[in-house]
């Protein structure tokens, strides 16, 4: 019994631990944008990720699979391309050269998805953030559609009026 309760902690801590990196990333994030303090930063953080559990949902599983599709596809071409143009020059052995492209394209790749991914995360905390404080003032129309905002609305503080559009 001792044994599955220590079992069901060390679970519920690495929940937890889970949970503060995640949030993390996202308050470093929110830190840059509004130049708060970090902890500042971590319950607004939070808030805006618990309001929009849906949103930030579907954001992860499409920068996980942009990312992926990223990781096999570049180095896959890469490799495949050296290999023809190895092929072609006839020069003996081409595999190991073969396998040497794929590999540094997969550590080349790795960084730019890890850039990619960072801005795909910036670019989803200024939208919450733009649609949390400015009703989405500042969001191309597209994106305004996406985040159902209705673009008629009346005129305040940070809404977007039905005869001026807000500078892109």
């Amino acid at each position: 019994l001792l044994r599955m309760s220590l079992k069901c902690c060390a679970c519920c801590l690495a929940c937890l631990e889970k949970c503060i990196k995640y949030i993390t990333n996202f308050a470093y994030i929110y830190v840059a944008i509004e130049g708060c303090g970090f902890c500042n930063a971590c319950v607004k953080t939070f808030k805006l990720i618990s309001s929009n559990m849906l949103q930030v949902g579907i954001n992860a599983t499409v920068s996980t699979i942009l990312k992926y599709i990223q990781l096999l596809f570049i180095p896959t071409a890469c490799a495949w391309i050296g290999n023809i143009v190895l092929v072609v020059n006839a020069r003996k052995d081409p595999i190991n050269t073969t396998i040497f492209i794929a590999v540094m394209a997969l550590v080349i790749v790795s960084a730019f998805a890890t850039v990619f991914n960072c801005v795909i995360d910036t670019l989803f905390i200024c939208c919450l953030r733009d649609k949390e404080a400015f009703k989405g003032a500042y969001m191309p129309a597209g994106l305004r559609e996406a985040f159902k905002i209705d673009k008629k609305q009346k005129k305040g503080k940070g809404a977007v009026a039905e005869e001026e559009e807000p500078l892109e």
